[in-house]
């Protein structure tokens, strides 16, 4: 029995190598949001590793690195936090790993655990299971123990909380940025809603013919390639992206929107003008507590050209719209967790109170400002 590989192995080789590389530009970028990029180049690198035991697999290619089946088994128990992880440091720049996200990790060290007796099974022991179980014919003499195939059942469902998790997020955000008319948020979100959404099929598709040989459909080594072929094609088309849009790692975009606002004609003094406006206007009016609340309606409230709050915003507070509205509107949400008076109202009504359209969109921006949730807030504030 002789290890072969054929052109078709070949190219999804080349997608797990290329895959690898990109992880690597990923760790090692000096620019942009570093946490973010690692948590990119991490999923990458779980999707590659995957990808090279499968080849491993099919080629035979493990008879001679014994070793390495089934240390890939797990990483499906990462796809799902490491997407999630990648959207949420995107999307706030300013967040700060925690030792909390090691939460997230205990189902993959779970499952990892429960195959070290079987890694630590000698590589003779490992080639006579493959030999005459895995590609011969004979009948195993032994029961896998339940637990094993509990645990690859359970990553079906893991990774689709994530994804649903991750859609969630990126809608709040999406809408924010729509109310907002930031533009730099807008290509940020819809490059994260295509990643998602390449990460939602090839899950689907997984989950679809997995279920299907749950339910005895024959073993289909054409489907199988498929659903492989998708995974090297979502790796492909983000090496692709990437370097049509080397904003995605580098951060230009920031740089874009300074370039932008340098063709302004706004003057230093019109500029100081609009910006006593504003404050004044926040403070004695309070926009903020009106939920639907968007650039272009602010800006003709105070007279001014949209381009022109927008760069005020930007240059004098280092904030886009979303989060300086949000940032008022968080001032607000403190003074009345802080009020006795206020004590019976739920955290949803306070939100609402305050110009917030959800639940989640309060806890996020409230989180961002302040570093703890309403919640935990309210307890400070009461002892």
């Amino acid at each position: 029995m002789q290890p072969e590989i054929g052109f078709w192995e070949v190219i999804i080789l080349l997608g797990a190598f290329q895959g690898a590389l990109l992880a690597l530009v990923c760790f090692r970028h000096p620019r942009g949001n570093v946490l973010a990029n690692r948590m990119l180049g991490l999923l990458i690198l779980a999707f590659s590793l995957r990808l090279l035991e499968i080849v491993a697999y099919w080629t035979k290619y493990l008879l001679v690195f014994p070793h390495f089946w089934a240390t890939t088994n797990a990483l499906p128990y990462l796809f799902g936090p490491f997407l999630f992880f990648y959207v949420s440091f995107q999307l706030d720049k300013n967040r700060e790993y925690s030792p909390r996200l090691v939460l997230h990790l205990i189902p993959y060290i779970l499952h990892f655990a429960l195959m070290v007796p079987f890694y630590l099974m000698s590589a003779a022991q490992k080639i006579f299971i493959l030999e005459n179980y895995t590609y011969g014919d004979a009948i195993p003499d032994y029961d896998v123990p339940i637990i094993y195939w509990l645990m690859f059942v359970l990553q079906f469902p893991h990774v689709f909380i994530y994804i649903l998790l991750t859609a969630k997020k990126l809608r709040v955000v999406q809408n924010d940025s729509q109310a907002s008319g930031n533009l730099k948020d807008a290509a940020r979100v819809r490059w994260l809603q295509g990643l998602t959404i390449g990460f939602g099929i090839i899950f689907s598709l997984w989950v679809g013919y997995n279920l299907s040989l749950s339910y005895g459909v024959a073993y289909s080594r054409i489907i199988d390639y498929g659903v492989t072929y998708a995974m090297t094609i979502w790796i492909y088309a983000i090496g692709y992206y990437a370097l049509r849009h080397p904003e995605i790692l580098s951060g230009a975009v920031n740089r874009q929107m300074g370039r932008k606002y340098e063709k302004s004609n706004l003057t230093e003094s019109q500029a100081d003008e609009f910006y006593e406006q504003l404050l004044t206007m926040m403070t004695s009016e309070k926009p903020f507590l009106e939920p639907t609340l968007k650039l272009p309606e602010l800006a003709a409230r105070l007279n001014m050209p949209a381009h022109h709050l927008s760069r005020i915003i930007n240059e004098r507070c280092q904030l886009n719209f979303f989060d300086f509205i949000n940032r008022y509107r968080v001032e607000a949400a403190k003074k009345k967790l802080s009020d006795p008076a206020a004590a019976n109202f739920t955290l949803l009504a306070i939100a609402f109170e305050v110009g917030f359209n959800n639940k989640t969109s309060f806890n996020s921006a409230f989180r961002k400002f302040t570093g703890m949730t309403p919640s935990e807030f309210r307890k400070t504030a009461a002892a």
